[in-house]
């Protein structure tokens, strides 16, 4: 019955990763109570192969990168605008936050910038900026996601990307840069049909514990 019991936790860890408990700034109701407008970043994607291909291309493993840090930033935004309504704030239109952060010389070089100083070049509250590791096992290709009804069982063909993934999102002030909040999950041994099925699934555990509501 123990091995039982252990086995089902092990389970449970693989299938649904690991979620830290978030950390929450003790001042956050002082410092977020004049909030009404949030920013959401591109990613910072870091992208390796527990294996790499024996035709590894660096500049094409970069390319990916780019693509996954505005897909990450998508689907946050997405899942948070799908619980706006329960938000005392709202989010910038990440068309417009890209624009301005291009504009600014930013969209680029996020990590040489303050917090404060992003802010101040968006017109924001406060910005929302997400790490996301990715180790993958294998090299398979990856896959545009179907629609669900497209999607083929896992009998008739298996998974295309396996491996491990981690996202950390964060919460900064607008003026002092200050950390508000912090949240981050694990998938320590995921097999997915596609990369957008990793993003979405990381994506919506921050999303669920984010700190502002009525």
């Amino acid at each position: 019955m123990k091995k039982l019991f252990l086995l089902a936790i092990a389970t449970a860890f693989g299938t649904f990763g690991y979620a830290q408990k978030p950390y929450t700034n003790s001042k956050f109701k002082q410092l977020s109570g004049g909030h009404k407008l949030i920013a959401i970043l591109p990613a910072d994607v870091k992208i390796t192969y527990k294996a790499q291909p024996r035709y590894f291309d660096y500049e094409a493993n970069r390319d990916k990168e780019t693509e996954l840090a505005y897909k990450v930033q998508s689907a946050l935004y997405t899942f948070l605008l799908e619980r706006e309504m329960k938000n005392v704030i709202s989010f910038q239109d990440l068309e417009k936050t890209n624009i301005l952060l291009k504009r600014a010389g930013m969209i680029d070089s996020l990590s040489s910038f303050t917090k404060e100083e992003v802010a101040k070049a968006l017109g924001v509250d406060a910005v929302v900026s997400e790490n996301y590791e990715v180790e993958h096992f294998n090299a398979r290709t990856d896959r545009t996601k179907p629609a669900p009804m497209e999607r083929p069982s896992g009998l008739t063909d298996p998974a295309t990307i396996t491996g491990a993934a981690t996202l950390t999102v964060t919460l900064n002030n607008n003026t002092s840069g200050d950390l508000l909040w912090r949240f981050y999950v694990n998938e320590r041994d995921y097999d997915v049909f596609s990369t957008m099925d990793m993003i979405e699934r990381l994506a919506k555990k921050p999303v669920k514990n984010f700190p502002y509501s009525k």
